[in-house]
Formats: structure tokens, C-alpha cells, sequence
């Protein structure tokens, strides 16, 4: 009996022994010094892998906050999920053109908060960033930010106007619910509005004609404004070939043009022989820019290009 309990015992030295090797060296220490927190006057702080720090908390009683670009020498590139929460004292806050994302609750239950600026540099607000800010009145969303989070600004009781930037293209679920009476811009890049997204709002959507803000607005019984667009001057920015003549018969050709003008904008390609100066139609309009031409015949060429807006007014270019 006591030289089965030996062998036993051998056993288990011997596989702890075998699990204790596997472990690499200083892996738990590794690991412990990743969740280090630090803190720097008013901030408690991360420092990721790239040596970018993320603000964790906010520690001080100012109702006035400059944000640092920098701490420690390190960029400041992200305020944390959780960062500001229930600062009731704030008032005001500047966040530095270093910061690329504002974490999920970052400002939230800040019932005192009334003025934050979000510099361009943003490209992300995340989940409940604002959520219960009830002084809020105004905030400017830069076009840098390309996604705002779920209930973003939610329970902004006291929201009177946004505009959403170019940039984003989905408005999220429940983002301005109970935000009282509330005056949207919404550009035509907006493509999606989920539901709920303005839950409990007396809204008024400022927007562009036959977008996609106006037919949600229209199929929620929104009072819906259009906003006049500034009519874009048409103008032809360039029309080339990708291989310069001579060519022989049936080469083929890529004709490029690009331009500027409103709406969408559609283009034909004719081309003259100078020869017989007979004209010919290689494409009728078509939204695409670009026609790969197959020549049937040699001999002096002119290509033309004819740009088209969306009012009919057309401009030509020759090559």
C-alpha cells in the first residue's frame, strides 16, 4: 500500500512539474502590467502597445476641462468607456484634436454638461456616449466621425439641434430617443435610420429633396424641411486615353473623363473622323465614365466626351 501512495505521489510531482515548465517566463507578470492603471493629476490612464493612452477616468472636480493632447509625452487618442460618468459638476469640455475615439457611456449622466467640443480628428462615438446629458442644448458632430453608437444621445431631454456629418451613413437605434423637441440635419449619405431612433421626439428633419431623410420622414409622420442645394457648376476636370496614337486597327482603347457638377452625372463618347468629318456615336449617356473603344478604322480621329448633370445642362471636351 505505501508503494502505491509513493508512485501516486511521483505521479503528480511529475505532471505539475511538466505543467509548471509549459508556462512561459514573466507571462503572469506580462500580463499584471497590462492592467496597470496610472494616474496623472486629474486622469487615471492606459498606455496600449503603441504607446497611445486611453483616459480611464476623470478623478477632479473642475466644471471646466481641457482634455491634454499629451500625458507623460504620450498622445492622449481615446477617452474610455466609462470616463467622464456621472461628472455632475461639469460644465464644459475641450477634447484635443489628438483624441480618434470617444468610448461608450464616456459622457454619460453628466447633468450638468453643457458645451463639449469634439474635434475632427473623432471617428467614433460610441454607445451611450451622452446618454442622460440633460443640459446639453447644441453639439457639433465634426466629419471625421463616420459611426455614432447605439442610444448616443438618448435622454437628452434638453437637445434642441444637430447635424449629422457626411460621414455617416447609418443613424443607430434608439440614438436620439427622448431627446423632447429636436431639429436633425441629415445629409444624403444617410442611407439607414433604425428603429426607435427618435422614440418619444417631437421631430423636425432638415433635409435634401427625394433623399432617403425625406422618405423617412414622410413614412414616420415627421414635419420634414428641405434644404435648397447650392446648384455645383458642371465642369469637365479631365479626358484621357490610356495609349497614345498611332494605333493599329483594333486596338482597344480606354477612354476616361472625370467631372464635377450636381447630381449624377452621366457621359457620352462620340468621335469624329476628320477625314470624311463624319461623326460617330460610340456610347448614348450613361452614368459610368469610362468606354473602352475598339478602332475599326485608321486615319485622324477626334474623341469627344459629353458630361450631362441631373438639371440637362452638358458640357463637351475634345482630345
Amino acid at each position: 500500500m505505501g508503494k502505491k501512495i509513493l508512485a501516486i505521489a511521483m505521479i503528480i510531482v511529475t505532471i505539475t512539474g511538466a505543467f509548471t515548465r509549459i508556462i512561459p517566463e514573466n507571462s503572469l507578470f506580462v500580463s499584471a502590467a497590462e492592467e496597470v492603471m496610472k494616474t496623472d493629476d486629474n486622469f487615471q490612464y492606459k498606455v496600449n502597445n503603441n504607446e497611445e493612452v486611453n483616459i480611464t477616468k476623470y478623478i477632479g472636480t473642475d466644471i471646466e476641462v481641457d482634455v491634454p493632447s499629451k500625458i507623460d509625452g504620450k498622445p492622449v487618442t481615446s477617452i474610455g468607456n466609462y470616463a467622464f460618468y456621472t461628472c455632475q459638476n461639469l460644465t464644459n469640455i475641450t477634447i484635443p484634436d489628438s483624441v480618434i475615439k470617444i468610448g461608450d457611456y464616456a459622457f454619460s449622466c453628466c447633468f450638468n454638461l453643457k458645451n463639449i467640443t469634439i474635434p475632427d480628428s473623432v471617428t467614433s462615438i460610441g454607445i451611450s456616449a451622452f446618454y442622460d446629458c440633460d443640459s446639453l442644448t447644441n453639439i457639433s458632430i465634426p466629419n471625421s466621425v463616420t459611426n455614432i453608437g447605439v442610444n448616443a444621445f438618448d435622454h437628452c431631454v434638453c437637445l434642441q439641434s444637430i447635424k449629422i456629418p457626411n460621414s455617416v451613413t447609418t443613424i443607430k437605434e434608439y440614438t436620439f430617443s427622448y431627446c423632447g423637441s429636436l431639429e436633425i440635419t441629415i445629409p444624403r449619405s444617410v442611407i439607414t435610420i433604425e428603429d426607435g431612433a427618435f422614440n418619444y421626439c417631437l421631430v423636425t428633419i432638415y433635409g435634401y429633396k427625394d433623399s432617403y431623410a425625406e422618405t423617412f420622414a414622410k413614412n414616420s409622420s415627421f414635419e420634414f424641411k428641405k434644404i435648397e442645394e447650392l446648384e455645383q457648376k458642371l465642369e469637365i476636370t479631365s479626358f484621357t486615353a490610356d495609349k497614345v496614337s498611332p494605333q493599329i486597327r483594333g486596338t482597344s482603347i480606354t477612354l476616361t473623363a472625370n467631372a464635377t457638377g450636381q447630381g449624377a452625372l452621366q457621359y457620352k463618347f462620340i468621335v469624329r473622323d476628320n477625314e470624311t468629318e463624319n461623326w460617330y456615336k460610340l456610347r448614348d449617356f450613361e452614368e459610368s465614365n469610362t468606354f473602352i473603344w475598339k478602332t475599326n478604322n485608321t486615319g485622324n480621329k477626334t474623341l469627344y466626351v459629353y458630361v450631362k448633370d441631373e438639371n440637362g445642362k452638358v458640357k463637351r471636351e475634345s482630345m
